[in-house]
């Protein structure tokens, strides 16, 4: 019996990576734990379960059931992170790397018109090219963020057909984001700096208080924008 259990929980621990996006999205969805918090949280997961299974092992045998818990737990943390590493992580998943790039907001809302007239909020101004992975990737955790509790207007810019646009937002959590096409390409490179996706936080007056660019737009921005109010 306990080598059955056993068996169960070394499993759930190697199943757990498997399912981390969708444990991740609950916690952060309907826990409200926050990004970087749910992520640690499920690979401690991963090594806690391990522990256990191992422990049930040791306990089954005469030689080792005198090992206390803790001595498994110490063996079990090397090979339960390894196994939490099913799910990989990298070197930019934590920390704010904002660069330094401004948005030019006041030429930005002369090109989109009425994008923003009635904005008086922080609010997100993402630019996304529709085939982009990391654009994809961003997108998606974005709305996520909106599913989570985010307060603030995300607005999503293109340069492409309006198919394409409509096809992304659909795919990629979308649909609640503000979307808008600049149809001049020299001035859509120009507002996003040449890198996709690129993601300004700006405040209510428009000036910018953190760019992203590629996959530096992590768990700790998420956790950033998500703690952020809508200002009165």
């Amino acid at each position: 019996m306990r080598l059955f259990l056993a068996s169960i929980f070394i499993g759930i621990s190697v199943l757990i990576p498997f399912k981390f996006y969708f444990l991740l999205f609950t916690l952060v969805i309907d826990l409200h734990a926050g990004w970087v918090f749910s992520t640690f949280f499920i690979r401690a997961l991963v090594i806690i379960f391990f522990t256990i299974g191992l422990h049930l092992i040791f306990s089954h045998f005469k030689r080792t059931q005198k090992i206390k818990f803790i001595y498994t737990l110490l063996i079990s943390l090397l090979p339960g992170f390894g196994i939490s590493f099913i799910q990989p992580i990298y070197n930019v998943d934590y920390g704010l790397y904002s660069t330094e790039y401004k948005l030019d907001y006041e030429d930005f809302k002369m090109t989109t018109v009425e994008l923003l007239e009635d904005e008086k909020n922080n609010h997100i101004i993402a630019f996304f090219t529709p085939d982009c992975g990391h654009c994809q990737t961003a997108s998606y955790l974005i709305g996520v963020n909106e599913m989570a509790g985010q307060e603030i207007n995300t607005y999503a810019i293109f340069n492409s057909d309006m198919e394409s646009i409509q096809k992304f937002l659909g795919d990629n959590q979308g649909d609640d984001f503000f979307a808008h096409n600049i149809g001049d390409m020299d001035k859509y490179l120009y507002y996003s700096e040449f890198e996709f996706p690129s993601i300004y936080l700006l405040d209510g007056e428009g000036a910018t208080l953190n760019h992203w660019t590629g996959d530096m737009f992590n768990y700790s921005a998420l956790d950033y924008i998500l703690d952020m109010e809508v200002s009165e």
